[in-house]
């Protein structure tokens, strides 16, 4: 025992070496995280959120920046950089639903009051059929304005025949044959009233409201003796409906011209503002621009372009647009002012009638279905906002 005790000391140290030994061999390092791989794996977590806290740093404030909630690079872009934690995202999800549902209300609206451009004036679609009930149409609507004195007759000329067609003693035996077989096929001819009865002139004052070109013109109707093809009975009926609406606040709009300072024995007239003229600039697919030519006394005209401007019409009109006017005096000959209560004035108004019909057909078809809407149930009310909280706390509870 005397001869171990020098180097006991050495023997106790190599036994606790070989128990340490032993510890590394067989039993794994742990912490209060897990296993290595756990602690590496947590740690790799946290290294992707301090980059996303390093972009969103760098990122900076977005200042007076707009994002467009229906632009889906403007949204990620502001999920990215400038969401202090995930839960606003749930807020900033509620809104874009609410932002969404307006926009497909307000489209729904637009593309409702667009669909009168586009009310069939009849169901047959031969071009015989659908010419005689466009030419009733049109003639109803032109001895309304007659009557009401709301249009501006143009002065006669010589016109060959009705619709541009030769007196019948002149006319030539191949054009005689040809309206022949179309009165044998049961077609109406050329300058034949809606019904298939002949226009005849019975020695009336009152024009011929299917067949008068001039008259017909200042609406800028169709006349023609070859019927328009299926493919054009759209922008006709289109055409037709604006002219429908303007001829309806034409008839509907009357004003009464103040009393005249300088002749005050005439009395103030009420009086309607007459169409003098149409024009036709652009027929796209979601507007329609023409020029439109108005005469009559100041207080008249004026009070058409108020109306037109108002948009008061409800869901029964299209949304138009005054986009210019141009108001000038008539030139007169000595005497032609004698006895009139008003002096008339020449009113040029541009007009852009919007047609939304397209635009509300195309967002529907692409945007995706409401769950909440097609459940019946009503949408979730925004969440108010977090009170705090950051990533790091949202990645450990799940939010």
């Amino acid at each position: 025992m005397s001869k171990i005790r020098p180097y006991l000391f050495w023997v106790v140290c190599g036994i606790v070496l070989l128990i340490e030994l032993g510890f590394l061999l067989f039993v794994s390092p742990s912490s209060k995280n897990g296993s290595p791989s756990e602690v590496k794996q947590h740690l790799d977590e946290q290294n992707k959120i301090l980059d996303k806290l390093h972009v969103q740093a760098m990122a900076g404030s977005p200042g007076m920046r707009a994002f467009n909630p229906l632009n889906a690079a403007d949204i990620s872009d502001l999920e990215t950089k400038w969401l202090a934690t995930k839960n606003w995202k749930g807020v900033l999800s509620d809104l874009l639903t609410q932002y969404q549902a307006q926009e497909d209300d307000i489209l729904a609206y637009l593309g409702q009051r667009s669909q009168v451009l586009h009310k069939n004036i009849s169901s047959l679609s031969d071009p015989f059929g659908w010419y005689d009930a466009y030419q009733q149409a049109t003639a109803e609507l032109l001895k309304q304005l007659y009557e009401q004195k709301c249009i501006v007759v143009p002065n006669p000329t010589a016109q060959p025949g009705a619709m541009g067609m030769p007196p019948a003693g002149m006319m030539p035996s191949g054009m005689a044959n040809q309206l022949a077989g179309q009165a044998a096929a049961g077609a109406p001819a050329p300058g034949a009233a809606p019904g298939g009865t002949a226009v005849a002139d019975s020695g009336s004052s009152e024009p011929k409201f299917g067949t008068d070109q001039g008259l017909r013109g200042v609406l800028g109707f169709l006349t023609t003796t070859s019927y328009p093809e299926a493919d054009q009975h759209d922008l006709l009926t289109t055409k037709f409906r604006v002219m429908e609406m303007i001829g309806n606040v034409l008839l509907n709009t009357k004003a009464t011209n103040d009393t005249s300072p300088i002749l005050k024995s005439r009395p103030p007239t009420e009086a309607h503002a007459k169409l003098q003229s149409t024009s036709w600039k652009d027929t796209s697919d979601d507007v329609l621009a023409l020029q439109i030519t108005l005469q009559g006394p100041l207080s008249a005209v004026l009070a058409v372009e108020a109306v037109l401007e108002e948009n008061k019409g409800g869901e029964d009109e299209p949304l138009r647009v005054v986009l210019g006017a141009t108001l000038t005096r008539k030139d007169f000959i000595a005497g032609e002012r004698l006895g009139k209560n008003a002096e008339p004035v020449i009113l040029t108004l541009d007009l852009a009638v919007l047609d939304f019909t397209s635009m509300a057909k195309q967002h529907i078809s692409v945007v995706p279905v409401d769950t909440h809407a097609a459940s019946g149930t009503p949408r979730p009310a925004p969440r108010p906002p977090p009170s705090g909280g950051s990533d790091d706390d949202s990645s450990t509870k799940g939010n």
